[in-house]
């Protein structure tokens, strides 16, 4: 499902469906001959090679102000979130060090994810 709504958020109106419509019917033939565990692995492994080509496709197709639009709802609330983790941070007495845990990052590349996914779900109910 969140693999699904990141493809609509990256792909945009004009090639979302196709692309989408072609991986599900893959996904089902899949997840009949292998399994669903193997067909939901391969679903999020082509949905992530698939980001940058379908990005690239997007902005030369004209609608870049979107793209635009939707990485500035994702980058303004992480940057705040940046910001409140750095301010937590220097109030907490003895602290060891400004580094950052992997688990910090991983949160906000998830937060990343989710807010694209909407951000292209939204889009698509607005259509």
């Amino acid at each position: 499902m969140l693999a699904r709504l990141l493809l609509l958020a990256v792909a945009g109106e004009s090639e979302g469906e196709f692309v989408a419509g072609d991986l599900h019917e893959e996904f089902i033939y899949l997840c009949a001959t292998r399994g669903r565990p193997a067909g939901s692995r391969w679903y999020a492994w082509q949905v992530l090679r698939s980001v940058i080509t379908l990005l690239g496709l997007r902005l030369r197709s004209g609608e870049a102000r979107q793209v635009v639009v939707t990485m500035l709802g994702v980058a303004v609330p992480l940057l705040l979130l940046d910001r409140l983790w750095c301010f937590v941070h220097s109030q907490i007495p003895l602290k060891d060090g400004l580094e950052r845990t992997p688990v910090f990052l991983a949160v906000n590349l998830i937060y990343a994810c989710v807010c694209a996914a909407l951000c292209g779900s939204a889009a698509q109910s607005f259509q």
